[in-house]
């Protein structure tokens, strides 16, 4: 109701001199019968999303606030809808971090064109006096959001996203005009939908751009490596700003969201060549009757059995509502690459110490040593989701290639651990198998290679090679795949 009645009234607004007076009070009388009046009833109630501060608020309240900017004197009550609206979508603000980072998945961030669409109606309805676009958080998590695409022009997979979503950052051109940054043009050209030869999400980028602002380059300007401390927490680092196809690009997490959270802190992907390497799973096909409830991680999308974590058998991920981990150090060089070291013991019910150092070394090598101490009576278990089914030999290597890339992958076990390597595949099983609508989940059978150590104590090493398709290299034994990384 309230997205139907927005974009009416900004048509009405757009076309105003072209209706007729009869055309104009049919609008007006049907925007007030549908949604005007509706809306305060749902606020005389005291509906959940009246004084939220998620996209139900401003998408409701943010689309009767511009429905009061584009109406202005034609309707009586127009001032009383902005400012009811305002106060609320102001204080919805705050729940971006610092950097402008995003307070659920990324898979849902695409939703900040909401507050995007308030605010620019807004810097229209006062002429330009109340530009609030071009401050905080408004820039920040226009970075935030660039930092989380991967080429080419798809969101980072984390939590609860679409496998395969592109990116929509068609918003960034009305944040790229009204701040006049030139770096976020170059982001909004580089990766709006219609680069990828797909519709627009919405024509957000093309109301909103402006065509006299020159793009900038990030490469020597933007670090090819960050941290980002609140929320997710994501951490990321790439081998070049290339939009279409970059060697590596390393990306993890310490952080669950608040909202649509999966048990997935420190959570570890890579891609290379523009394809998805180690994957995480996303969502299921469909979202389960009860998948909003406790029974969330009885579904491997949201357990941390269906992320590239330690798990301990038979226990579930302490989750603490938006808890993220304990950044120990997360450094980025440009010419060498970046690491970062996750303190994950406060997720882990009966461990006393869980550590994951990441390492990337540019521009396709990847190092991940988990250091885990557990009771004694516990059983241990890291999976990594491959893209692909791998091919596995009994040295613990393993390797796969895509229609760009190839990744080969060791695990060893450091000092006295053991691990057993194999392979394995996820699937559905009742009563855990059906969406809402009725219909069985589709049954995608991730594949994933299955390392369990001998002890409750361990520290597991991962080594990882990204090359191009068709590349010649291949493990050689525990100390030759060591080895053929470090040539590759």
């Amino acid at each position: 109701t309230a997205t139907l009645g927005r974009d009416i009234a900004i048509a009405y607004d757009w076309l105003y001199e072209w209706l007729s007076p009869a055309d104009r009070q049919m609008i007006i009388e049907g925007l007030d019968r549908r949604a005007i009046q509706p809306f305060w009833q749902c606020v005389a109630d005291d509906v959940w999303w009246v004084n939220g501060r998620n996209n139900w608020t401003t998408c409701v309240v943010g689309g009767l606030g511009i429905i009061g900017m584009a109406l202005a004197g034609d309707h009586p009550e127009s001032r009383r809808l902005i400012d009811f609206a305002q106060p609320r979508m102001l204080k919805y603000l705050e729940q971006y971090g610092a950097q402008g980072e995003f307070n659920e998945s990324v898979g849902y961030a695409p939703v900040t064109r909401l507050p995007v669409m308030y605010f620019e109606a807004l810097r229209y309805a006062t002429r330009g006096e109340e530009n609030r676009l071009a401050q905080w958080p408004f820039v920040e998590t226009a970075l935030w959001n660039a930092y989380a695409c991967v080429p080419p022009g798809r969101f980072m997979l984390f939590g609860d996203g679409r496998t395969g979503r592109p990116a929509e950052l068609d918003f960034l051109a009305t944040i790229a005009a009204a701040s006049q940054d030139s770096l976020l043009q170059w982001f909004y050209l580089n990766y709006r939908q219609d680069v990828r030869e797909e519709p627009p999400h919405l024509p957000l980028g093309f109301l909103g751009f402006d065509p006299s602002l020159a793009a900038t380059s990030p490469t020597g300007r933007l670090p090819l490596g960050r941290a980002f401390a609140e929320h997710s927490a994501i951490l990321v680092s790439r081998a070049s700003w290339d939009p279409q196809a970059t060697p590596c690009v390393v990306y993890g997490k310490a952080g669950i969201e608040i909202n649509h959270e999966h048990h997935d802190a420190g959570q570890l992907c890579i891609d290379g060549y523009s394809d998805r390497l180690i994957v995480d799973p996303g969502a299921p096909s469909d979202y389960p009757a009860d998948f909003f409830g406790p029974n969330r991680w009885k579904y491997y999308n949201a357990s941390w059995l269906g992320h590239n974590v330690v798990t301990i058998d038979g226990e579930h991920m302490i989750a603490p509502r938006g808890a993220c981990a304990d950044i120990l150090a997360a450094e980025f060089d440009d010419q060498r690459g970046g690491y970062w070291q996750l303190d994950l013991a406060k997720f882990y019910p009966r461990a006393t110490r869980v550590v994951r150092t990441v390492v990337h070394a540019l521009p396709g090598i990847a190092v991940v040593v988990d250091d885990v101490v557990a009771a004694n009576d516990q059983t241990l278990a890291l999976r990594w989701h491959t893209a692909a089914p791998a091919t596995l030999d009994e040295h613990g290597s393993f390797w796969f290639e895509t229609s760009n890339a190839r990744l080969t992958g060791q695990v060893t076990g450091l000092a006295t651990t053991e691990v057993q390597v194999s392979r394995g595949a996820h699937q559905f099983s009742p009563p855990f198998h059906m969406g809402r609508a009725g219909a069985p989940l589709e049954q995608r059978r991730e594949p994933f290679i299955l390392v369990r150590p001998a002890s409750p104590q361990a520290r597991i090493v991962t080594l990882f090679a990204v090359t191009p398709a068709g590349a010649t290299a291949k493990p050689r034994g525990r100390d030759g795949c060591q080895r053929t990384i470090l040539q590759d």
